[in-house]
């Protein structure tokens, strides 16, 4: 790396994760070609089904053809001529090591007699994706196709068809790439054995195909990549070229430079233009305080060799301010969001004032997403429209689409709708159906809200449970201490995937759809609106996941609507490792009344000093034992669970293993009934354990012999 580790904020990592969760796909979403200096997909994995590999992986149908010239790794290449219907198709089929998202990549030699619209089908998880491209342009390099879920093993696949609406030209089938990697560049030392886009500059390039000597540094090799790539496109096809940096040396704020001399067309207006959307937003969203240290030039080597394409370089924040400072802020998912957006934004302005065209954002993403079963198989989604206005957000949503899965990782193509809901009919019973949303205008689409599900019932019956996904938070107390190794030591790292998925409902969801409970669900800020009536259920799974404070365990109003749901005999299975600390530790403590009068609990303490758990004999969760996550299985690391206290007729159900004697667990069955958990339950390692308490929870919930609460009566002066 460049730089030493700081306060914990590594500048090549911490500007490689917040454009790969960030900016690149912010462009992409707004349709942008997104070229990369250093590998943008975060797998480690990585699978290349050549064409030369014949039967299984590569299979042809219909008339094909070898070439004289070299393809891939210097093997053949096949084609085969277009036709307005399809004759032929090329098939890539890789052995998936483990499921999980892949980056999809082709490689061709592009030539003018290409079709403009060679149509690649991605076979994933969630159905079949066509992306679109031209093989005239941007070939002899990995060309991105997108992102995809892919389960393990040789299901998925991708396919090249010689359909097109541009017919006798040559396509061509070579070499299809899945994932990311490990770095496999040889400087004349060895390979790294590093994530490839965890690896330097020079790396990347070369294995792209940029022919590397030895007058190539890793500074200047990013606009000599650049310029290479945009090279291989049409003459007049628009580029920018940005260099995402943090600063030193113990100051704050954002300053933005072109080239001090020989600045390429178009630079100073680029700057500009990102240079005022990053101050803007930065003081709008983050801190009002925020420092803007000027529009400036200077003869870096990242700007210094570019020759066609306007660019700037951004100095974001200073990565080695002490606490409380930049490095503070760089740690914040938040704030690295909050840049790119402004980054993308300012390019899109740049873009607008350069062609004449008016200015529209993408939108952000809707909120207050509900789903519910509707009579015979059909599924009822609702949301509310994003936010829009304003000088920082997107602009208004024109319509919307509703992405649908079975596993809630793949998901289909979607489904369009002009309205704020979407009914689906037809479904199968005893399915279970995962859902996501964005906001979609001319300026592109928005991320997606988190994940809904819904279990759909065997038969028409009244649904029993409501999933409520409370878990907002996602923060720098979440990012991921790992070892570097050598000089760097312990980095703070923004591993999303391992923080918040925001798609936890999955885990719930597969418990109760073994438990065979049919269930509806919904953002917590949907039942908080009062969009969603909690009445309308006789028991509740509502998970919380690490939010306290900021994010808040639980509202004001969600502890309103809560106590008068429980107040009416409603019964409800809560999970949460920060509930007790954000409601009733002596250092916050928002409402310790709720806690002991409904929770059944007092305040012990968050730190139970294990990760093990264990069912309390001859209860309701006998026998089940196991461990919740650390962050290394998958879900986020659970630091601080809730050291739970039985009161008022509570009892521990669940015990920590090998740290705190407090309570895991505890149920109540009074006049209402409930099974709180001091950690969340998405994280519990083994699915079958996670099954194993949740649906023994539920099944106590859902007893029709409730405990009777005898209460002491007053009659005639007399305690009877």
């Amino acid at each position: 790396t460049q730089r030493p580790n700081v306060y914990g904020v590594v500048e090549d990592f911490s500007n490689a994760e917040a454009l790969n969760y960030y900016l690149a796909r912010y462009l992409w979403n707004a349709g942008a070609d997104v070229w990369m200096v250093r590998e943008r997909s975060m797998n480690q994995d990585e699978i290349i089904v050549d064409n030369d590999d014949g039967s299984p992986g590569y299979v042809e149908t219909g008339e094909f053809t070898t070439s004289d010239s070299n393809g891939y790794n210097g093997g053949e290449y096949r084609y085969t001529n277009t036709t307005s219907s399809t004759s032929a198709t090329a098939t890539w089929r890789p052995s998936i090591p483990e499921p999980g998202w892949y980056p999809v990549w082709a490689w061709y030699r592009h030539s003018p007699n290409r079709p403009v619209d060679a149509r690649y089908e991605i076979h994933h998880s969630g159905g079949v994706t066509e992306v679109s491209i031209s093989q005239e342009v941007h070939g002899k390099t990995w060309r991105y196709l997108g992102e995809y879920f892919f389960e393990s093993g040789t299901e998925g696949h991708v396919t090249l068809i010689n359909g097109s609406s541009d017919p006798d030209q040559a396509i061509i089938a070579d070499a299809v790439r899945f994932g990311g990697g490990i770095g496999s560049v040889d400087p004349g030392g060895g390979i790294s054995g590093e994530p490839r886009w965890e690896e330097a500059s020079i790396y990347y390039a070369e294995y792209q195909g940029y022919p590397v000597d030895s007058s190539t540094n890793d500074v200047i090799v990013r606009p000599l990549y650049a310029e290479w790539e945009h090279a291989s496109g049409y003459p007049d096809e628009d580029a920018v070229y940005v260099s995402w940096h943090t600063n030193c040396c113990n100051y704050s704020g954002t300053m933005s430079f072109i080239h001090n001399t020989e600045p390429t067309p178009g630079s100073s207006s680029l700057r500009s233009w990102i240079h005022a959307e990053l101050i803007q937003d930065l003081k709008g969203e983050w801190n009002p305080s925020w420092l803007d240290q000027g529009k400036l030039s200077a003869d870096f080597g990242e700007l210094r060799e570019l020759s066609s394409i306007p660019g700037v370089l951004l100095e974001v924040a200073y990565h080695d301010t002490e606490t409380p400072g930049d490095a503070d802020d760089l740690k914040e998912p938040r704030f690295r969001q909050i840049a790119a957006r402004a980054v993308y934004q300012g390019i899109t302005r740049y873009f607008s004032a350069k062609d004449g065209d008016p200015v529209t954002l993408l939108p952000e993403a809707p909120t207050h997403l509900i789903a519910k079963n509707t009579p015979l198989g059909g599924v009822r989604l609702s949301w509310d429209a994003p936010a829009s206005g304003g000088v920082v957000i997107g602009d208004p949503a024109s319509y919307y689409n509703v992405y649908h899965s079975t596993n809630g990782r793949g998901f289909d193509n979607g489904t369009e709708t002009n309205e704020s809901y979407l009914s689906i009919e037809g479904l199968q019973p005893g399915t279970l159906h995962f859902f996501r949303v964005t906001a979609i205008n001319v300026g592109g689409e928005s991320f997606p809200t988190p994940v809904v599900a819904v279990g759909i019932p065997e038969s028409d019956e009244d649904i029993p449970f409501l999933l409520v996904n409370g878990f907002d938070r996602i923060d720098k107390n979440a990012m991921i201490s790992q070892e570097e190794g050598g000089s760097l030591g312990v980095a703070k790292r923004m591993f999303l995937e391992r923080m918040n998925r925001y798609d936890y409902a999955i885990e719930h969801a597969q418990a109760l759809h073994a438990c065979n409970l049919p269930f509806d669900s919904a953002l917590n800020e949907a039942v908080e609106a009062m969009h969603i009536s909690l009445v309308d259920y006789p028991a509740l799974d509502w998970f919380v996941g690490e939010d306290s404070i900021e994010d808040e365990a639980l509202s004001g109003m969600e502890r309103s609507l809560l106590a008068t749901y429980l107040d009416g005999g409603g019964n409800m299975l809560l999970s949460g490792s920060d509930i007790g600390w954000d409601l009733a530790s002596p250092e916050h403590g928002a409402d310790p009344d709720f806690y002991s009068q409904y929770l059944k609990t007092v305040y012990a303490g968050n730190d139970a000093s294990t990760y093990e758990f264990a069912g309390v004999g001859s209860d309701i969760l006998n026998g089940l034992s196991g461990s919740f996550d650390d962050s290394t299985h998958g879900y986020y690391d659970v630091d601080s669970p809730d050291r739970l206290v039985p009161i008022d007729g509570s009892r521990v159900v669940l015990n920590y293993n090998g740290g705190s004697s407090d309570g895991a667990a505890l149920a109540f069955g009074g006049h209402f009934r409930l099974v709180y958990y001091g950690f969340p339950l998405e994280t519990v390692v083994d699915a079958e354990i996670r099954n194993g308490l949740i649906c023994n929870s539920a099944e106590y919930l859902l007893e029709t012999n409730n405990d009777v609460l005898y209460l002491p009566m007053v009659i005639s002066g007399s305690q009877q």
